[in-house]
């Protein structure tokens, strides 16, 4: 009985593998220092005179070539930024570039602007960025609408409405389409024939032609048809929460595999 609980201990104490091989003195400051915390550079509100500190409604990896990682956000003030997270640039936690305010809002088809902005990034979104690092592509969900941005110039490129809210965004990764989880629905999302985004009175805005409109009647007779529909998969449970989009086999990630869909179900 004695032996049994030394041996129980023991296994308690090291979880290592019998011929594994095991660095002591690094597992001791793993177990016993103290924790480090490392803050990275806060962005601040441009247009306040209190200058607070934004807030992050996401963020994605961004790898733009071998090496180079940065880490994309979008802020409450609807803009993009990007930190440094390799070191390669500058420090590592420090902004290296900023898109102008209000890149991300939507105008409400207001005569002068900057009124009648809808200024909510996200209702209920949890993963509302996904970052195609190929294609130099950040995609993300605002309301219903979701906006392409191109990161080396920091500008949106592209926008799609969807007849309900965005609740979440698979992986982003060319040449598979995105999968887009609506509250209702699950899209594909393929970049090569979404709208081109203009300008509006010169500042990047989403134009009303492509806002997001309210879902009608149809709109939800066409869930409830039990014929399948090549444009979406109708969802038995609302509010999807994440995507996960698997390869068809092998270690290639072609994305033509199963999507699995996460949330409350």
């Amino acid at each position: 009985m004695q032996s049994n609980e030394k041996i129980r201990l023991r296994a308690n104490w090291d979880p290592s593998f019998l011929d594994e091989k095991v660095n002591w003195y690094d597992e001791y400051i793993a177990r016993n220092a103290p924790i480090s915390t490392s803050w990275f550079e806060q962005p601040r509100n441009r247009e306040s005179t209190q200058k607070e500190y934004l807030e992050a409604r996401g963020m994605a990896l961004y790898t733009p070539e071998p090496g180079n990682s940065l880490i994309v956000a979008p802020l409450d003030d609807g803009s993009i930024v990007l930190w440094e997270l390799s070191g390669i640039r500058s420090r590592k936690g420090s902004i290296v570039a900023r898109s102008k305010s209000g890149l991300l809002f939507v105008n409400r088809n207001s005569q002068v602007p900057g009124e009648e902005r809808s200024k909510m990034i996200g209702t209920g979104v949890t993963e509302c960025i996904a970052v195609d690092s190929a294609r130099k592509r950040a995609y993300v969900a605002v309301q219903s609408c979701l906006i392409e941005i191109d990161l080396d110039r920091l500008v949106a490129v592209a926008s799609e409405k969807f007849p309900f809210s965005i609740t979440t965004l698979s992986e982003a990764k060319h040449p598979v389409p995105l999968t887009v989880g609506t509250n209702l629905s699950l899209y594909l999302h393929d970049s090569r024939t979404t709208r081109t985004h203009q300008s509006f009175d010169k500042i990047e805005r989403v134009e009303s032609q492509i806002l997001p409109r309210k879902p009608t009647a149809s709109d939800f007779r066409t869930l409830l048809n039990p014929e399948p529909s090549p444009d979406y998969a109708p969802l038995y449970q609302p509010g999807p929460l994440s995507i996960l989009h698997m390869p068809s086999g092998g270690d290639e990630w072609n994305g033509n595999g199963d999507i699995y869909v996460a949330g409350t179900y």
